[in-house]
């Protein structure tokens, strides 16, 4: 435990150091206090602490993740050798609080993007409700041959409101080798479609899966349920209860059509 003193926020320490601010941030993370946050900020600034970039970001995190918009800009401006997490940091902060046109103009002047700073761009849309403008974003990542992470595609298949948006984040998977194996992005599209309505294409994919846990039964159970596939709903239910042989009695019980 790190010591502190009753009278304020902020740690005793007899010669404080990277290290001790370290401890001392992760403190304030679990706390969840912008108060503490303020203290730290503030105490970093007037030890000179603050010229550390990587204590500068920690910083910036924790008001990009529980502060206000004002002390996420502030913080950004006053870190002086911003590196690619100080900008990711702050793109992921206006997300949160500010307009996407705000944030829109941070990315265009962002010095170098990575697959963190495509995915804010994403979350954000999802998050402002445009999905149409984040199927163009992840065309563009595409285009600019941007290497997409799992967490990529379970964004995107929040962002699908079509069955033509599904199929192409779905081919980009397929392209990629990553849904067969990947238990949490075969069932993001097991949802995806579900909630399509195209519970076909649901079980088609459920099926080929190589790897299915309880998530990829009820995101399944689920499609079947909405779409008003009462006996199937049931019968899939019956199925996860006997998991010994559950692929086994799922064939022949639905025609499989091609996605």
């Amino acid at each position: 435990m790190v010591p502190v003193k009753p009278s304020g926020l902020i740690p005793w320490s007899p010669k404080p150091s990277i290290f001790f601010y370290d401890r001392l941030l992760n403190a304030c993370a679990a706390s969840k206090s912008p108060l503490f946050a303020n203290a730290i900020h503030a105490h970093l600034l007037k030890s000179g602490f603050f010229r550390h970039t990587f204590l500068g970001n920690r910083c910036l995190d924790l008001y990009a993740d529980f502060g206000h918009c004002d002390d996420v800009v502030k913080a950004f401006g006053e870190i002086e050798g911003k590196n690619l997490v100080s900008w990711n940091v702050f793109l992921k902060g206006l997300v949160q609080f500010g307009p996407l046109d705000d944030v829109q103009r941070v990315f265009d002047v962002m010095p170098v993007r990575d697959t963190v700073t495509w995915n804010s761009m994403l979350s954000g849309c999802v998050l402002h409700g445009v999905y149409s403008d984040g199927m163009d974003m992840f065309r563009r990542m595409m285009n600019d041959g941007v290497r997409l992470s799992h967490y990529t595609y379970s964004i995107l298949s929040s962002l699908v409101s079509c069955a033509r948006h599904g199929k192409e984040v779905h081919g980009a998977m397929i392209r990629n080798l990553w849904h067969d194996q990947n238990a949490v992005l075969g069932n993001s599209l097991i949802n995806m479609y579900g909630k399509l309505g195209f519970v076909n294409y649901a079980y088609t994919l459920f099926l080929t899966m190589g790897r299915i846990d309880i998530v990829s039964w009820n995101s399944l159970i689920l499609g079947f349920s909405s779409s008003a596939c009462g006996d199937l709903c049931d019968l899939g239910m019956d199925w996860r209860i006997q998991s010994s042989s559950l692929k086994k009695l799922m064939i022949g019980t639905w025609h499989h059509p091609t996605p």
